[in-house]
């Protein structure tokens, strides 16, 4: 039997608390959406988010179930756990081209102040891991976590400049 993605299940159980936590949606709400029945079917959905090896959760998260939880959520919260499932693969997603016509110049500003911030926090992770002379299994996770918040916003810079013409830079 093939094992679970743990990048998968924590994205979509992540994106379920913060569901939970913003407009009060969580387990119980979502176990319904992505077609669990029954007064034990938001058990049923934390057994299938669990990454514990047991009998109970060998039923995995199928696509069509995890499109009912993304519809569901708000856009930031499914921009959040979208992002956190493509960063597996050293991917991102992008703004859309309406969103980058005309870059205002403080956003640009804020997100280079954001980008030099997140540097130094992966330069942290960094030093904070290699400080005993192993990674662990966490440190690893807080260095690829910083990793994928520059690149994310690297990026969002990449994006904000293609629709400057240059000759107006």
């Amino acid at each position: 039997m093939l094992q679970k993605h743990e990048f998968f299940y924590d994205a979509l159980s992540d994106a379920i608390y913060a569901m939970d936590d913003r407009h009060g949606a969580g387990r119980k709400h979502f176990s319904r959406v992505m077609g669990y029945r029954g007064p034990n079917a938001h058990i049923m959905l934390s057994s299938a988010l669990s990454m514990k090896n047991n009998e109970a959760n060998l039923k995995r998260i199928n696509i069509d179930q995890l499109t009912e939880a993304l519809d569901e959520m708000d856009e930031d919260i499914r921009r959040d756990a979208l992002e956190k499932i493509v960063n597996h693969w050293g991917l991102g997603i992008c703004e859309s081209r309406a969103e980058r016509a005309d870059p205002d110049v403080m956003r640009v500003v804020s997100v280079l102040l954001d980008l030099g911030s997140r540097h130094g926090g992966l330069e942290q992770a960094v030093r904070d891991a290699i400080e005993d002379g192993h990674i662990d299994k966490e440190e690893a996770k807080a260095i690829k976590r910083e990793t994928f918040a520059l690149r994310k916003l690297a990026k969002v810079i990449e994006v904000m400049m293609e629709g400057i013409d240059e000759r107006e830079i």
